[in-house]
């Protein structure tokens, strides 16, 4: 059976020396992926993290294409839910660091939550309209809200939803970052809040969002 796994690797400036992803940190250098085409091993440098996690996804389909197209067509209606394409995009990034992992489960949940579908198949284009307005409701910065978008278009691609609903163009444009700031999670993250607000009472959730917004939690967490 034909080898159809691609792997993200790191290079260092100045060498040709070849580190795993966990072995890149705070060394400079630029992200590439290799795969196998028949014995002979291909290499490709790509340049950032996520394009080069981006162009491993597009090389798997592309290989899988090749290899069985039948098997691999586009996704049929009623076939592959919502929740366990997750598991599986979930699952082929075991080797992320922690907060990556974290992150890409924070997102999709997230996604799933705000759009409301059970099936792949009924996704479309408003559905990541609605989950860009998410970030927008609660005080995103746009590179956040591009950000965002880039990393569903990444779980889009894998599973040929999604990011095809969308011209080149368009994707660019609703991808497009620039140099502001980007707002990672953190402990404060809405979507995290609001499983504990949940589990508040009208009383405790007052005091609580009081207690956030008035800076208090950052003024205790350096109380020596």
């Amino acid at each position: 059976m034909a080898n159809v796994n691609c792997t993200v690797y790191f290079r260092e400036n100045g060498t040709s020396k070849i580190y795993s992803v966990p072995q890149a940190k705070d060394r400079e250098g630029s992200f590439g992926i290799r795969w196998y085409e028949g014995k002979r091993q291909r290499q490709k440098i790509v340049g950032e993290y996520s394009a080069a996690t981006a162009a491993k996804l597009r090389k798997e389909l592309e290989l899988k294409k090749d290899a069985s197209p039948q098997a691999h067509s586009l996704v049929q209606e009623g076939t592959t839910t919502l929740d366990s394409a997750i598991e599986t995009f979930l699952r082929e990034r075991q080797d992320l660091n922690p907060n990556s992992a974290r992150r890409w489960r924070l997102e999709l949940h997230l996604f799933k939550q705000e759009v409301g579908k059970t099936h792949l198949y009924q996704l479309t284009r408003d559905d990541v309209f609605a989950y860009r307005k998410w970030y927008k409701e609660h005080g995103r910065s746009d590179n956040t809200i591009a950000l965002r978008t880039s990393s569903l278009f990444t779980f889009g691609l894998r599973f040929n939803v999604l990011f095809n609903l969308f011209t080149k163009n368009k994707r660019k444009r609703l991808t497009l970052r620039t140099d502001g700031p980007v707002d990672y999670y953190a402990e404060s993250d809405p979507y995290e809040l609001k499983k504990f607000f949940a589990a508040c009472d009208d009383e405790q959730r007052l005091c609580f969002m009081f207690f956030l917004h008035t800076g208090a939690g950052n003024q205790l967490r350096h109380v020596p």
